[in-house]
């Protein structure tokens, strides 16, 4: 199996999950993204790039749910240490 076919099957293992679970969220994967990247005192700012006004308005829509069950952690965690 060729090395971008591996990658792409790979990926898809870790995507379903934050999939679900960004539904269950009600946030883009942008937002959960961001909100991941602010959920801890120790990042004071996130740097994100957009080419269109909405994409700016839906980063900054990422403020509105900042917190995280212990689940949702647990479950990324998970999927970043399998990685």
């Amino acid at each position: 199996m060729p090395i971008t076919n591996r990658f792409r099957k790979r990926q898809a293992q870790f995507i379903q999950p934050i999939l679900a679970n960004k539904r269950a969220r009600e946030q883009s994967s942008a937002q959960m993204a961001i909100a991941w990247v602010l959920r801890g005192n120790h990042v004071t700012s996130a740097l994100v790039g957009a080419s269109r006004v909405s994409q700016i308005v839906d980063n900054v829509a990422a403020l509105n749910n900042l917190a995280f069950t212990e689940s949702e952690l647990k479950l990324i965690d998970e999927i970043l240490k399998a990685e």
